[in-house]
């Protein structure tokens, strides 16, 4: 067997530094992938569902019972949903409208730091 060199020494040795910051890399990857999937729902026990679909049969009997599904099926679905669409619409208005933007903090705060500075009339 021949000695090695000390150059391939120093290069086996770069090697082995570079290949372990590789799997050090590939480790802090793989770690913050896993922060940030979500986490599972809770499994549905057996008698959850079948309160859920009890529930479900009753609903649906009652809307099959309403009138107005009687008389127009499909017209009566969609104004449910224009109902619920504009019900959900609502919400998100609400909502951003509690929500204090940057622009109107600065002006709420410019409000109520108005002071009356007194004026030198003499």
């Amino acid at each position: 067997k021949s000695k090695r060199t000390p150059e391939q020494i120093k290069s086996d040795r770069l090697k082995i530094l570079q290949s372990w910051d590789d799997v050090k890399q590939a480790l802090t990857e793989s770690k913050s992938n896993e922060d940030t999937k979500q986490p599972k729902p809770k499994a549905l026990t057996h008698y959850r569902k079948r309160t859920i679909g009890i529930e479900e049969q009753q609903r649906f009997s009652q809307v099959l019972d309403h009138s107005a599904f009687q008389a127009d099926p499909l017209g009566a679905i969609q104004e449910h949903l224009q109902v619920e669409n504009q019900i959900l619409k609502e919400q998100e208005k609400q909502k951003s409208q509690n929500r204090p933007s940057a622009a109107s903090k600065s002006r709420s705060s410019s409000k109520n730091s108005m002071e009356v500075e007194p004026t030198l009339d003499a």
